[in-house]
């Protein structure tokens, strides 16, 4: 995930790797991408709070600060990986 912008006006990209261990089609399951897609948009909401993410440096320092630095360059939230497990388990239930 990558911020831009100035205090009036933001920018967030989102960005999805694809996973070590794909089929042969090198395409994610529709499942999968929903899951990814959940976690993803739950960051963007929280970086949407957080007003002085502004580039990658500030949205490093804002989850670090925060406590949220997993080790080994990941940066999570409890709060994304549950919009991901409810995604996975809404799918589930259909």
């Amino acid at each position: 995930m990558v911020a831009s912008g100035g205090p009036d006006v933001r920018h967030v990209r989102i960005n999805f790797q694809l996973p070590i261990g794909l089929g042969k089609s090198g395409f994610w399951h529709k499942d999968d991408l929903s899951v990814a897609i959940a976690h993803e948009l739950q960051h963007a909401v929280e970086i949407a709070a957080w007003p002085e993410v502004v580039d990658g440096a500030t949205l490093e320092a804002a989850y670090i600060r925060r406590g949220l630095d997993r080790g080994a360059a990941h940066l999570d939230t409890d709060a994304a990986i549950q919009a991901g497990d409810e995604r996975r388990a809404e799918l589930r239930r259909r």
